[in-house]
Order: C-alpha cells, then sequence, then structure tokens
C-alpha cells in the first residue's frame, strides 16, 4: 500500500511471503483496517510492515504466527485498539516478535495483548529510538534470548506504560541478564496508575534491572 488509506475490513492475509511485510507492507500510507488477521506470514516484519511514516489505525485485529515479526514499525506510528499478538517469532538475532518499533515510532495501543511471543530481544515488543504507549495491555508469556521477555528498550525509547499494563513476562533464559523489562544505557519508563505483577528470574543477575 503506497501512498493511500483504503479502508479494509474481515479480511484475512495468510500463508504469503516477501522481503518485506510478508502480509501487509506500508508506505507513507494510512488505511483503516477493522476485524482482520494476518496469520502465518514471513518477511522483513512477517505480519505487517509499516514505514516510511505511515500511521494506519488497526481494530479488533489478529496478528498470529508470522515469522520475521508480528509488526514492524519504521518512522511510523499506527493506532492500535483491541487487537491479538500471538506466537510471532523474530529472524535471528532480530528484536521484537510481537512488534518492533524503530527511528522514531510512536504507536498508540489500547486494550491489545502480547502473548506466547519470541525473539533474540524483546519477546513481546522491542523499543529501538521509539516510543509507544500502550494503555491497557497485557504482556503474557513472551520470551527473548538475550534480553527482555515482555519488552526491550534501547537507543533512548522512552514508552509510556498507561494504566494496567498485566503480566509481563520474564524470558526463559534468565542466566543472560534477561528481564521482563529490560532497558539499555539511559532509557525511561514512564508508567501511570497500575503495573501488574512484572515478573523477574529468581536470582537478579548485575547490570540488568526490571525498572531503569
Amino acid at each position: 500500500v503506497y501512498d493511500s488509506n483504503p479502508l479494509i475490513e474481515n479480511c484475512n492475509f495468510t500463508n504469503n511471503s516477501a522481503v518485506e511485510g510478508g502480509g501487509m507492507m506500508l508506505l507513507a500510507s494510512s488505511p483503516q483496517l477493522i476485524d482482520c488477521s494476518f496469520i502465518n506470514n514471513s518477511g522483513y516484519g512477517g505480519g505487517i510492515n509499516c514505514n516510511f511514516l505511515s500511521s494506519p489505525t488497526f481494530t479488533n485485529c489478529m496478528i498470529i504466527s508470522n515469522s520475521g515479526g508480528g509488526m514492524l514499525n519504521l518512522g511510523s506510528s499506527p493506532t492500535l485498539t483491541n487487537c491479538t499478538f500471538e506466537n510471532n517469532t523474530c529472524y535471528e538475532e532480530e528484536g521484537g516478535g510481537g512488534m518492533g518499533n524503530y527511528n522514531n515510532s510512536s504507536p498508540m495501543l489500547a486494550n491489545c495483548t502480547f502473548t506466547g511471543n519470541t525473539a533474540y530481544y524483546g519477546g513481546g515488543m522491542y523499543n529501538n529510538s521509539s516510543s509507544p504507549t500502550p494503555t491497557n495491555c497485557t504482556f503474557e508469556n513472551n520470551t527473548a534470548d538475550n534480553g527482555g521477555g515482555g519488552m526491550l528498550n534501547a537507543d533512548n525509547s522512552s514508552p509510556t506504560l498507561i494504566a494496567a499494563v498485566k503480566h509481563i513476562s520474564e524470558p526463559t533464559r534468565p542466566e543472560r541478564n534477561s528481564y521482563a523489562v529490560f532497558c539499555l544505557k539511559k532509557k525511561n519508563i514512564f508508567l501511570y496508575l497500575t503495573l501488574i505483577h512484572i515478573s523477574e528470574p529468581p536470582n537478579p543477575l548485575p547490570h540488568s534491572s526490571t525498572y531503569p
């Protein structure tokens, strides 16, 4: 989708593959997607690749079992409401199994669920020079090999977690300095109202912390 803003409803994007954006590739576009599903697609941004100042809107969408990440945002800021990211995986040594945010991306998320996603960095979500705002979102049973099972924040990322962000789960390999929410260098997480049940490995290691 290039430089256009279509309305897409009740569509299924399944078993597709591409170098970038297996299910959908957006360039300078802001489509509105309602009740759509992206399942078992593959590519750099396996389910959806939002690129070059795209600002799409996703409502009641399912992003499931995609390879290369569920959604990749590059200099783009989608708005997502009541969406599910489940069992998505990243390519080797990539970040953001459920969602990867790069290059000043600032997605807004409300009532979304990240479950069972895996990556090298940031199983549920990986933020690099980006500042997403998850509101009433759930991160549960996401895993990462090398940092941030629920979320990893790098390079001046400052996510804002509002209301109840529940069950941010730790990775399966705590021996690698991997925590539920992992922040590198001078990164910030802003928490408002309630943050419920951030789990940690039983024996925390030096230089790692659940909070910055």
